[in-house]
């Protein structure tokens, strides 16, 4: 499982997994030395952290697994949300997981809705500085969901069409413009957010 580190954190601890491991393994990177193997509760596909560092979000084909990292205890799969941890919101409240034939939306914080969009063959997706709206990229899609939007797309804002199918989501800083990247012609489609 590959994942990428961003902004600046105390923590002395560093997390290492696998996609054919059930153990997640504490690095004390003060000392340099492994702790105490964890044992999950399934084989995880994705591994992201809410920008305070205090869960990680494991996604697999049997359920997400959110680590708890103040206790170092993982929760068994939750499998009302299985697929592959895509984006974590910057307010920590809600965790993108595409699924087999749709994405799901987790709710993290407490009292925090989770949703069930439409959308089959999601690779990338990326909130914006607010949380309040997230970019997600399948195939030659880019959607647009709207935290708390009802109705009947079920929270997807909009639908652009992409010129072929891409594999990266990102959000400029202010929070301006959504980005779908990639493919095979390498192309790059701005959206104003």
């Amino acid at each position: 499982v590959v994942g990428n580190v961003t902004g600046s954190s105390a923590a002395t601890t560093a997390y290492a997994t696998g996609t054919t491991t059930t153990s997640l393994i504490p690095i004390d990177t003060s000392a340099n030395t492994a702790g105490t193997a964890i044992t999950l509760g399934a084989q995880p596909n994705s591994f992201l952290f809410n920008p305070a560092g205090t869960q990680g979000y494991l996604g697999s084909s049997s359920g997400l697994m959110v680590l708890t990292v103040s206790s170092n205890s993982v929760a068994a799969p939750n499998a009302t949300f299985p697929g592959k941890v895509l984006a974590v919101s910057p307010d920590g409240n809600r965790v993108i997981v595409a699924g087999t034939n749709q994405v799901l939306v987790f709710g993290a914080g407490s009292a925090i809705s989770s949703d069930s969009l439409s959308i089959v063959g999601a690779t990338a997706a990326a909130f914006t500085p607010d949380s309040q709206r997230a970019f997600i990229v399948a195939g030659a899609n880019l959607y647009v969901y709207g935290v708390g939007v009802t109705g009947a797309a079920g929270g997807i804002l909009s639908t652009l069409p992409l010129p072929t199918s891409m594999t990266t989501a990102a959000v400029l800083a202010s929070g301006a413009f959504g980005l779908a990247a990639g493919g095979s012609s390498h192309n790059l489609i701005v959206s104003a957010a």
